[in-house]
């Protein structure tokens, strides 16, 4: 029986049918994978889900996840996801194009859960889900970073994408494209405002993960370094911008002759924009620099309690430094003087005796040269030598006055000029002729 309908027009009509029914299917897929990498319960907000859709179409066509996009549709999105963590090398432009967009969007999605769980003001329920968001939010930014990255040489590809939408060459950058994401969390990490909040701290920590999640993949060398650098130009720029407020409330203070009483708060903020920055050596310099000057100037007033006020908000970042130095002791050396200058004020502000001489060792190691620390050294070594002539009697006295020569001579090698070598040479040498030894 006849359907009433040309048998051409009948075919075409069923063609574009299953072709409408193919992208619903594909949709639903989306919102499947979707709902399991995005913040539960929150809606696809990437438009009409057509880049989206073109996922699922070319994961189906290229990775050959038909049998992954079928079980979506069952609402088992997992096999889709697992695809998309890669690795991606071998993959068409198209299809890491489409997954570069669909990791910003999932990021977006849990960027705004991640906010409220970092608010000062966030309940406990929300910042209990703070690391679970931070870790869904940098892992989906750190696989957009690298997807964009993938696509720096696909130039043909970009050319054909601006003829689609009538756009010329030169309105589609792609390299305002492959750098976005970094450009964003940069621009998020130097705004003071969010740089305050909990949140700017997670977005520089991001910064600091995204050069060892690139140089993992499999990408250009050159594209690599290119991103590198300006990754390295863009995180010092931020921290500059961040020490510039410091550096002048240290010059007011020092203008102010309010130097010394400024240095205390001043340290403690030093402190938190170290951890902010993820505990760049560029604060750890800095707060050296800023603090030698009231260290020596507290430390001359004999001061000591107001100078350990002062250094002990830092000072995790001064054993940072030291830690630098001594595994880079040739590209550091500028840095190991007045780091070793800091070790000993340290040593001095009312630490017990054992840590003390343990803090003059550090100083010595890290600046084998030090003026200050070796003639330290040389009193520690000289103290040690009178403590063991002390304990001398009938049956240990050669043994103590033998270490005792020990002690002194290496305190001589040290600092031949220090008062306390030529007290205990006279020390060693009348506990000889006590004990009768030549």
């Amino acid at each position: 029986m006849s359907s009433g309908v040309p048998s051409g027009a009948a075919g075409e009509w069923r063609s574009a049918d299953e072709l409408v029914f193919t992208r619903l299917k594909e949709q639903r897929a989306l919102q499947a994978l979707w709902a399991l990498e995005a913040v539960p319960g929150q809606p696809w907000f990437g438009g009409k889900g057509v880049r989206g859709a073109r996922l699922i179409r070319e994961l189906s066509q290229e990775l050959q996840a038909a049998d992954a996009v079928q079980r979506a549709l069952q609402g088992f999105a997992q096999d889709l996801s697992a695809l998309l963590a890669g690795p991606f090398l071998g993959w068409p432009a198209s299809l890491r194009h489409a997954a570069a967009v669909f990791a910003g969007k999932v990021a977006d999605s849990w960027e705004s859960r991640l906010r409220r769980s970092a608010d000062a003001e966030a309940s406990a329920e929300e910042r209990a889900q703070l690391d679970s968001a931070w870790e869904h939010w940098l892992s989906n930014r750190l696989r957009e970073q690298s997807l964009w990255l993938s696509l720096a040489k696909e130039k043909e590809y970009f050319e054909q994408i601006a003829k689609r939408l009538g756009l010329a060459k030169t309105e589609l950058s792609v390299a305002e494209h492959i750098h976005g994401p970094m450009v964003a969390l940069t621009l998020k990490a130097a705004d003071e405002q969010v740089r305050q909040s909990h949140f700017g701290t997670l977005c520089f920590g991001a910064l600091a993960r995204l050069d060892d999640a690139v140089r993992r993949q499999q990408l250009p060398s050159d594209v690599v370094q290119a991103f590198c650098e300006q990754l390295d130009q863009r995180v010092y720029r931020v921290i500059d911008q961040s020490l510039e407020s410091l550096r002048d409330a240290f010059t007011e203070a020092r203008a102010a002759d309010a130097g010394v009483g400024a240095a205390e708060e001043l340290s403690a903020k030093m402190r938190a924009l170290w951890l902010w920055t993820g505990r760049s050596m560029h604060v750890e310099v800095f707060a050296l620099e800023q603090l030698s000057p009231v260290a020596w100037h507290l430390s001359r007033a004999k001061d000591m309690p107001r100078l350990r006020r002062i250094l002990a908000p830092s000072i995790e970042l001064l054993f940072s430094m030291e830690a630098r130095i001594l595994r880079e002791p040739v590209e550091l050396l500028a840095r190991a003087a007045i780091c070793a200058e800091m070790l000993l004020f340290w040593a001095g502000v009312e630490q017990p005796p054992g840590e003390y001489t343990a803090l003059v060792e550090r100083a010595l190691r890290v600046c084998p040269g030090h003026r200050n620390a070796r003639q330290a050294m040389a009193q520690v070594l000289c103290e040690r030598a009178k403590t063991r002539l002390n304990f001398a009697n009938a049956a240990n006295h050669r043994n103590c006055i033998q270490e005792a020569a020990k002690l002194l001579e290496d305190a001589r090698g040290l600092f031949p000029s220090c008062r306390n070598v030529e007290e205990t040479t006279l020390k060693v040498a009348e506990a000889k002729r006590q004990w009768g030894i030549p």
